[in-house]
């Protein structure tokens, strides 16, 4: 039985360098809209979707310094400015927050926090919260932080809602209102860049925006 276990915490890291549907060009065979779903229900794995070249950096020594098995989904092609340097980095950063917010975004992946950062920059009273790591045992170990925050939350995650970050958050803050935005669940029918397959499942800025804006307006 030690054996099995053991295995369980080798130091195996998988990274993805197709996240979301960064494979727009090559069609659904290249879209990854399920995988961390699949991946959260491996025991003791570690999941990592960072945003711009110093969190990038980050997961890769937290990967290669851990003896835990990892998995960090990257993007393509896209070039995201880093979020100010904190020190006390403890795998996730505030980009916004206040006092008085009504409404907190938590973010995981690049697209996801980009979309975030423009609409808390468009809208008052949303705080955001970017999540480096978002597998169980951290979302587990970070329960205290997240019954802290606004009492209505949005997840932000370019996925489907299945198996998602907002349904990983519905089931452990059962007494806050969380809604996820995510990916639709058609399949896109043509081959276009990132940004137009996004477009196509309804994955925007502007569509986060407005619902966004129904959210805080009780819709």
């Amino acid at each position: 039985m030690e054996e099995k276990t053991g295995c369980l915490k080798a130091n195996i890291v998988a990274a993805s360098c197709y996240g979301g549907a960064a494979g727009g060009w090559f069609g659904t065979t290249h879209h990854c809209l399920e995988d961390l779903a699949l991946i959260r229900v491996i025991p003791n794995i570690k999941i990592i979707c960072p945003y711009g070249e110093r969190e990038t950096r980050l997961a890769i020594d937290q990967a290669i310094n851990t003896n835990s098995p990892y998995y960090i989904r990257l993007g393509r092609n896209n070039d995201y400015e880093d979020f100010p340097i904190q020190e006390d980095h403890d795998y996730y950063s505030w980009y916004t927050r206040g006092k008085h917010d009504t409404v907190c975004l938590i973010s995981s992946g690049e697209v996801a926090t980009d979309f975030c950062i423009k609409v808390t920059q468009n809208i008052s009273g949303v705080s955001h919260l970017h999540l480096l790591n978002s597998d169980l045992n951290f979302l587990n170990q970070k329960l205290l932080l997240f019954n802290s925050i606004s009492e209505t939350i949005i997840a932000v995650e370019e996925h489907r809602l299945l198996g998602s970050l907002a349904s990983v958050l519905a089931t452990l803050l059962p007494n806050k209102k969380v809604y996820g935005y995510t990916v639709d669940d058609k399949w896109p029918i043509y081959g276009g860049s990132h940004y137009e397959v996004l477009d196509y499942l309804n994955f925007s800025k502007d569509s986060l925006e407005a619902f966004v804006k129904s959210i805080k307006q009780g819709g």
